[in-house]
């Protein structure tokens, strides 16, 4: 990623929180998910099923690392809705305690998957966003339409 890309996905997580859920609301129809209703979700910024497994999306698209809670608000609803992949999308990343408790209360104790993906990661094609695609393949070949997108806003 060169410099300008840097600077405007980080002036993307400096915009209003109406601005950042209507991209969370791009992000969910470009996974080929139905989006969230905007304002109060409930958690839930998309929803979605692939081959019979049914899918939560959730982005917080924050300036700071996202902490604990939030990961077990996502397990709450992960777990009260029965889903079976989780696709967590966050502006700067996870804190460990996050990613500790996503794969301690998700992966491990029920044997679920979970996606922890970034903004960056979108826009730059990385290796994690590859590796999404094992689990869901619907998510390939997103990211030019994406960057369209986010320069619209």
């Amino acid at each position: 990623m060169d410099f300008v890309e840097d600077q405007i996905l980080k002036g993307i997580l400096k915009t209003s929180n109406l601005t950042r859920q209507k991209l969370g609301m791009i992000f969910a129809k470009f996974f080929h998910l139905e989006p969230g209703p905007p304002g109060k979700d409930g958690g839930v910024d998309g929803k979605g099923e692939y081959e019979g497994k049914k899918i939560y999306f959730q982005s917080k698209l924050s300036k700071k690392k996202i902490g604990v809670g939030f990961a077990r608000d996502f397990e709450s609803v992960f777990r009260n809705n029965n889903f079976d992949i989780g696709l967590y999308i966050a502006g700067d990343g996870y804190t460990k305690p996050f990613i500790d408790y996503i794969e301690e209360y998700i992966i491990k104790k029920h044997g679920k998957e979970v996606i922890l993906l970034t903004i960056y990661d979108i826009y730059t094609n990385s290796e994690k966003l590859k590796e999404a695609f094992t689990v869901l393949p619907q998510l390939e070949h997103i990211t030019d339409d994406i960057k369209k997108e986010i320069l619209r806003l």
